[in-house]
């Protein structure tokens, strides 16, 4: 069985699952890019760059401060039209996304980097069909990963490590602030559904993106609803004081509540990657022994054990070839 150091195997697990999730993002945005901001989509952005820059470093860097936040200005400043830039930006990161799944060695700062930045220069002028919530959760967890993947061929396996452990706990504040706050959200909403546990007597008439697996469950009784929003106010309100717990068992107990909550989440509506994204999160209240890894100090503690075992058997045949 591999050695690993703490969440060495998490982490890496978590930098391609988050690959994954910009695959997902790019894609799914590149073939609405021509409906939606085309130069005859709903809202095209060819209004809001209105002009190319020169292509002068401070003037670029004037326009990405105060203007908008895009990498559109320098394929503006190079003579490419907008609805070409976009698409330019989009199918970079599907390439990039997917280079990232494929080899280790692409997991690192720089792609990351360039992920979150593409990213976001297209979530700046996307107007309101980029203002989701999965959307803005994609550039936090994005940075979060940009700031903590490795630098390639310099970094040493030792910091890597002591990275690897470090990165997992903001991403897990980042989950408990995501969670904690979307019960506190509805429960302060003034909506007193929440409270009487009937609001999902009337969420799958309402929600923005159903599927035909909501109907189905439309039809369960009264009493299937209640505990349903029950159990899932007590996984958004209770266990996301677990991430931080010194108990690996309440961490798991924490994980499993979670993943199963946003596969629920999945058939009852389509809400893009946002619960695919929320399950990568949860990866953080893990460590590398629950990926089938032994740590070096389970290793350690494991061999000291084995040793005062031997070493004990080993006295009392002695003291039996004695008598």
């Amino acid at each position: 069985m591999a050695l690993s150091d703490g969440q060495v195997h998490v982490h890496n697990l978590f930098l391609w699952s988050m690959a994954v999730i910009y695959l997902f993002a790019f894609a799914s945005l590149y073939h609405q890019l021509p409906g939606l901001y085309g130069d005859n989509g709903i809202l095209p952005v060819a209004k809001d760059i209105v002009k190319s820059p020169p292509l002068e470093f401070s003037r670029l860097v004037h326009y990405v401060q105060h203007v908008k936040p895009t990498l559109l200005w320098v394929t503006q400043a190079l003579k490419i039209d907008v609805q070409t830039g976009m698409d330019i930006l989009a199918l970079t990161g599907i390439a990039l996304a997917s280079c990232a799944i494929i080899t280790r060695f692409a997991r690192n700062i720089f792609v990351f980097g360039a992920l979150w930045t593409l990213y976001l220069s297209l979530h700046s002028v996307g107007n309101v069909f980029l203002w989701f919530q999965w959307d803005a959760l994609l550039l936090e967890a994005g940075f979060l990963t940009f700031i903590f993947a490795p630098i390639p061929l310099i970094m040493p396996a030792r910091l890597h490590a002591q990275l690897a452990s470090i990165s997992m706990w903001p991403v897990k504040w980042l989950l408990f602030r995501l969670m904690f706050m979307t019960a506190i959200v509805k429960l302060q909403s003034g909506c007193q559904t929440w409270w009487k546990l009937t609001a999902l007597q009337h969420l799958y008439e309402t929600q923005g993106l159903p599927h035909f697996l909501g109907w189905y469950w439309h039809q369960m009784p009264n009493w299937f609803h209640s505990l349903t929003l029950l159990y899932a106010l007590f996984t958004d309100l209770v266990t996301p004081w677990f991430f931080f717990a010194p108990t690996r068992g309440l961490r798991k107990f924490a994980f499993y509540n979670q993943v199963f909550l946003h596969v629920c989440y999945m058939l009852i509506g389509n809400y893009n990657f946002y619960n695919l994204l929320a399950i990568v999160l949860t990866l953080g209240l893990l460590d590398d022994r629950d990926l089938g890894y032994q740590t070096r100090m389970f290793r350690l503690a494991h061999d000291s054990s084995q040793f005062t075992q031997y070493d004990t058997s080993k006295s009392l045949r002695l003291c039996r070839f004695a008598h």
